[in-house]
């Protein structure tokens, strides 16, 4: 049997030394994880206009996607995703916890350092992995992520 599928987007957006991450609530695991902000790409936008959209949904930070730093590919028991991470230049804005952000249960939006993400559940797993510097660099490579299980309902 073949699972939908569904296209995602998220922005991965630094600030000096530190990311934009969201916390949300999964409620049926009580438990909380990190994610950069993002969501399903939409039948009338692109990746890069639902990024734009889903940052400014989940945060209020206007931001401008300038490339891919990687391609993440998941599957929980309904739905096959994959996501299209995109390094983001600010444009303009502060952030906080949006309307949007609340009804999707995320209950804290902020800027984590490095050493705040240490005893963190965070998602896209390659920011723990990843020294956040090479990201910028022009010659840095699309992770094309492994098949993995997701950890939350898609």
């Amino acid at each position: 049997m073949s699972l939908p599928r569904r296209i995602s987007a998220g922005g991965i957006v630094f600030r000096d030394k530190t990311v934009l991450l969201v916390r949300y609530r999964d409620v049926d695991k009580d438990e909380t994880y990190l994610v950069a902000p993002g969501g399903a790409v939409e039948d009338d936008e692109n990746v890069v206009q639902a990024i734009i959209r889903e940052v400014k949904e989940e945060t209020d930070l206007c931001v401008k996607p300038t490339r891919v730093i990687a391609i993440e590919d998941m599957v929980d028991l309904r739905v096959k995703m994959i996501k299209v991470w995109m390094l983001c230049e600010i444009v303009a804005g502060d952030v906080y916890r949006t309307d949007g952000a609340i009804n999707e249960n995320i209950i804290e939006v902020a800027w984590f350092t490095r050493a705040q993400l240490a005893d963190e559940l965070v998602f896209p797993p390659f920011l723990i992995q990843y020294d956040w510097a090479q990201f910028q660099v022009e010659t840095w490579q699309v992770l094309c992520l492994p098949s993995r299980t997701a950890r939350f309902s898609l």
